[in-house]
């Protein structure tokens, strides 16, 4: 028996390097489904614990390199291949805890990776259940350690693991509705940043935020508010991305004023095209339109007036598609008009084409009058394609057909 579990032992180190040379996802799996039910029988006989003592460091420093490069190229593998590994890591770090107090600290650090990134992936495959059985293991390295004299770098390392072991016990809490217990890891997450750099606090920071817009598309206002809020609390140094950090504000706050004071200091630290173009998708997103339109008018003296305008335009365009919303679509052309934009020939053409489906969709329902103001707004922007002009003809015949009907109705 024991030869014949010391030969599985074997197998499964061959199995590991086997899988460590493939690159194609479906090999790849195969070897890692036999390799797993190899390790179930292996790990479930009493003999096999023993053998598994004798080899343990091979076996772990291989599996842990199939590990690490499965877990590092996660997106090229499928979750099933993912979950496989991630069973043998759990396998492997199960015996392991077993007999935690033995293990020197060099093993004991090896763990905490072991568990830290094996809970991540497992609750990017959704198992919750598995994750928290994980960070059970993972608490019993944490309070063994705590018997060791550590340097500055080591314990620098454990406050990296418990950081992330304490987002993932976030992070399983909101997933159960325990919102209440996640704010309490939260908590302990904000405590360790003091000894941790910038970027920590921008992932925690992230987290909150996603959490929170998450909850608000789903209409959950006073979750996403919570959230939104913890998100702010912990960039107490600015030390998030400033469009990031606007989002947040308008999300949680409700007074368009204040709301406003908050862009005029954006907008002073004069950003940049790109970063003012996302700020306006929010906005707009959020049929926040006024504010969107104001923030517009005060970029006027900051933006470089080259395409990035015109896709303001288009983008207003494309959102303001009901009847109602005509009138900003009015007023933000008109503004474009008078202020002397440059737009690039396919943009114009975008555009165009935009206002004169607009246009026919007004005249189809007989509103001649609305399709006439639709289909002059199609002839200006229209006037900057240059090397089309069948844009403006198709708008011009549409508008005497219009001009036509009107006279009718008239009559």
């Amino acid at each position: 028996m024991a030869s014949l579990l010391s030969e599985n032992s074997d197998e499964i180190r061959s199995l590991i390097k086997e899988a460590l040379y493939l690159s194609k996802d479906d090999n790849l799996q195969i070897t890692l489904f036999k390799l797993r039910n190899i390790c179930e029988d292996f790990f479930a006989s009493t003999t096999g614990t023993a053998v598994f003592e004798k080899c343990q460091l091979n076996l772990e420093k291989e599996s842990l390199v199939l590990w690490n490069l499965v877990a590092v190229n996660c997106e090229k593998y499928s979750k099933e291949c993912i979950a496989a590994v991630n069973y043998i890591a759990s396998r492997i770090l199960r015996q392991m805890t077993n007999s935690i107090r033995d293990l020197s600290v060099e093993k004991k650090m090896i763990l905490m990776k072991i568990t830290t990134r094996t809970c991540r992936s497992l609750l990017d495959c959704d198992q919750v259940d598995r994750a928290q059985v994980i960070l059970c293991d993972s608490s019993l390295i944490f309070d063994s350690l705590s018997d060791f004299d550590l340097d500055g770098s080591r314990s620098v390392m454990i406050a990296k693991f418990k950081f992330f072991n304490e987002m993932c016990r976030t992070e399983i809490c909101v997933r159960r509705g325990k919102d209440e217990e996640g704010f309490v890891h939260v908590e302990k997450t904000k405590c360790l940043l003091g000894c941790l750099d910038k970027d920590f606090r921008v992932y925690l920071i992230n987290f909150c935020y996603n959490l929170g817009l998450e909850f608000y598309y789903d209409k959950l206002y006073e979750k996403s508010t919570v959230w939104l809020r913890n998100a702010l609390q912990v960039d107490k140094h600015g030390e998030s991305d400033k469009i990031l950090k606007l989002k947040i504000i308008l999300c949680t706050n409700q007074h368009e004023h204040n709301i406003l004071t908050t862009f005029h200091e954006w907008i002073k630290s004069k950003p940049t095209d790109s970063g003012a173009y996302k700020i306006i998708q929010f906005l707009i997103k959020y049929d926040r339109f006024p504010i969107a339109f104001d923030v517009l008018n005060q970029l006027e003296t900051t933006l470089s007036r080259q395409n990035e305008t015109g896709k303001f335009v288009h983008y207003f365009l494309a959102k303001l598609q009901t009847e109602s919303h005509f009138e900003h679509a009015q007023r933000i052309l008109a503004q474009f008009q008078g202020g002397n934009y440059i737009l690039s020939c396919e943009m114009a053409s975008a555009i165009g084409d935009f206002c004169l489906e607009k246009g026919q969709e007004f005249h189809k329902k007989f509103d001649y009058l609305r399709a006439i103001e639709w289909y002059n707004l199609s002839e200006y922007i229209s006037t900057f394609v240059t090397d089309d002009r069948s844009n403006v003809l198709r708008t011009l015949q549409c508008k005497c057909i219009c001009f036509i009907h009107v006279q009718d109705v008239d009559k």
